[in-house]
């Protein structure tokens, strides 16, 4: 009886995110702004994701992100992150295969995604928490990239941050990701 319900509650699972896929696609809500960065060296085969939230509790863009990276950070590449997950929409910055510039000494074959808003002060919106798990799925299926390589900026060695925020659920996130590990 229990394997059942595990498996209607997997089916379940994968039946509604099907569905916001759908929702989402045809919603157009995402949207190709790879014009933001200088094209850095390939990494190969991604094989981890990075969850970041960019502390700003404000509406932005990813051009003023891109400017705010570029010249207060002396990144010459521009945006950091693959992905930024605004409030309404996903926005690819960055080809997977070319290296991000998002965490310190772990950049290789780990795609960077960045969730607007301040997460030590705010948490993120349903719609933004759907988006992300609708990139990190499809992510996830397309590299075969499994749930423990999905990480918050903070789960790196070296990285003395906070990001993506106290009010970040990174492993409630994980239980709507489906992969094939």
């Amino acid at each position: 009886m229990a394997k059942i319900v595990r498996v209607l509650y997997r089916t379940l699972r994968i039946a509604v995110i099907v569905v916001l896929v759908f929702k989402v696609a045809k919603a157009r809500y995402y949207a190709d702004v790879t014009i933001c960065f200088t094209p850095t060296a390939e990494t190969g085969t991604p094989r981890y994701l990075t969850i970041h939230n960019d502390g700003i509790n404000r509406p932005t863009t990813c051009n003023e992100i891109n400017r705010y990276h570029r010249d207060s950070c002396d990144m010459e590449s521009g945006i950091a992150y693959h992905y930024v997950v605004m409030n309404d929409r996903i926005y690819k910055c960055r080809d997977e295969h070319q290296k991000g510039t998002h965490v310190l000494n772990g950049n290789t074959a780990n795609i960077g995604i960045c969730v607007h808003g301040d997460f030590n002060k705010t948490r993120p919106t349903l719609t933004q928490q759907i988006l992300l798990i609708i990139l990190i799925n499809k992510l996830c299926y397309q590299y075969d990239i499994p749930k423990e390589n999905i990480r918050g900026h903070k789960d790196w060695e070296q990285n003395n941050t906070s990001c993506p925020g106290d009010n970040f659920d990174l492993e409630g996130l994980k239980k709507w990701i489906i992969t094939t590990r």
